[in-house]
């Protein structure tokens, strides 16, 4: 049975409303929280910052062409030599998208920030048939809201007997976050996932070299030109040949295009995902 609810913002409004909060009660999470971990402090106003530095001094959205994904997904299996499209009709991922939505529905309604920080399912869906096609010992992920992509990833590792999922996430400020990321995550599919608590900038310059070699990234953190020009530029070194790269919402701002002119990868497209009306990128190095 196909998912009957849209993973991301494509949730009915019941559901998005839940993580609303209030701008006063953002402003005494943060002051509590200088006196308590002043360096989380610091990236947060930070955060806020680059956001906000963005907006001023936005250089335009990226051009891209978008593709439809079975035409992109084709073309990438000639690369890869091994089938990606028919990973998608499998019994795994059919019940891992139902298990999602009644997770979705019934475990998320005091949460402390929306839905709209879920990737979208045809996002999820993609990941989790490249994951099967690649086989990658190693995933690396940045951004996980409540887990939407990374149960699909997980789903996929376990699939394939082998692999593990690091995920790197500081949570917006919220009451309980913490105990929310990653909330949709069953507990048979954990024992392959380690999750990073921190900004990436904090988390990966340790991260990485305890990783080695990275199968596959999937950039979904904050989506401003710096955040994913510095993700791609300390991940790129830790591609090792058949690795691949995935970025979330890289409408916004041309850092993924022009990482893809420096690094030149032998396959890359943008796949336009209908929950988000956003674009998201796929790479590979052969």
């Amino acid at each position: 049975m196909s998912i009957k609810t849209p993973v991301g913002q494509g949730l009915s409004a019941s559901s998005r409303t839940h993580g609303t909060q209030g701008f006063a009660g953002k402003i005494l999470r943060l002051v509590s929280l200088i006196a308590t971990n002043p360096v989380e402090a610091w990236d947060r106003i930070a955060t806020k910052m680059e956001v906000r530095a963005d907006k001023v001094h936005q250089t335009g959205p990226g051009i891209y062409f978008p593709g439809e994904s079975e035409a992109a997904l084709a073309d990438l299996e000639v690369h890869l030599h091994a089938g990606v499209r028919s990973h998608l009709a499998e019994t795994q991922l059919r019940d891992i998208e139902d298990e999602v939505v009644r997770r979705i529905e019934g475990g998320l309604t005091a949460a402390p920030f929306t839905l709209a920080h879920c990737s979208g399912r045809l996002l999820a869906r993609t990941c989790y048939a490249i994951v099967r096609a690649l086989r990658p010992n190693v995933v690396l992920e940045t951004g996980v809201a409540y887990g939407v992509t990374s149960t699909f990833i997980l789903k996929a590792l376990e699939t394939n007997g082998q692999g593990l999922l690091h995920s790197v996430d500081l949570p917006p400020l919220g009451r309980d976050a913490n105990r929310f990321v990653g909330a949709l995550v069953p507990q048979s599919l954990r024992r392959r996932w380690h999750l990073h608590r921190g900004s990436t900038r904090r988390v990966l310059p340790k991260l990485l070299p305890s990783l080695g070699s990275v199968g596959l990234f999937v950039h979904d953190s904050l989506h401003t030109y710096r955040t994913m020009e510095y993700e791609f530029a300390a991940v790129t070194p830790r591609l090792a040949p058949g690795s691949m790269l995935i970025a979330d919402d890289i409408q916004d701002n041309a850092a993924f295009r022009n990482w893809v002119d420096r690094s030149k990868p032998v396959f890359a497209a943008a796949i336009r995902e209908p929950d988000k009306q956003s674009l998201f990128g796929i790479t590979y190095f052969a």
